[in-house]
């Protein structure tokens, strides 16, 4: 029987995140993607989250232009800490 688990499913989207971060070239927009999925999940640890918020603002301020989403994230990962 197979029974949903957050944790297991946040392991899997870090990961996934991960292999689309370090292609050669990066799949930015799926690594996002898949981050964004994280925060979806509502693991139960602010500390995630944050992190999360964090490598998404990072992943947009270095790749692309959408400063003010970046910002956004940014923010998010300072006020969850």
């Amino acid at each position: 029987m197979n029974s949903y688990n957050p944790e297991n499913a946040y392991l899997t989207l870090v990961s996934l995140a991960e292999e689309f971060r370090t292609q050669k070239p990066p799949d930015i927009r799926n690594c996002v993607q898949c981050l964004t999925a994280i925060i979806n999940l509502r693991v139960p640890y602010p500390a995630i989250e944050a992190k999360t918020h964090l490598q998404i603002g990072s992943l947009l301020l270095e790749h692309s232009n959408n400063l003010e989403l970046a910002k956004v994230h940014l923010k998010k990962a300072v006020s969850l800490l």
